[in-house]
């Protein structure tokens, strides 16, 4: 490793408290832009997106008492890696 470059690895970027304001604002974010929500549906690629869409959708029924659908987009046979995943 170059002494001028420094390991990053096991150094969080966002801890838990603003991974949730992150999450909230992206909710406000959705809620301002689409004043007819009951047209929103909140996507996520499995694993990691399906739960941020979840938590996101939580957030909104929170903030807004709107229950917003989530759902999961299969991006299986659109990956270059198809025949080497486990």
């Amino acid at each position: 490793m170059n002494p001028k470059q420094t390991s990053t690895a096991g150094v969080p970027i966002m801890d838990a408290e603003a991974i949730r304001r992150a999450l909230r604002r992206i909710a406000h974010e959705i809620i301002e832009g689409n004043p007819n929500r009951e047209s929103v549906v909140l996507a996520g690629i499995p694993s990691r997106g399906v739960e941020l869409a979840r938590r996101i959708a939580a957030f909104i029924r929170e903030i807004d008492k709107t229950d917003v659908d989530t759902g999961v987009i299969d991006v299986a046979m659109h990956r270059d890696d198809v025949g080497t995943r486990k």
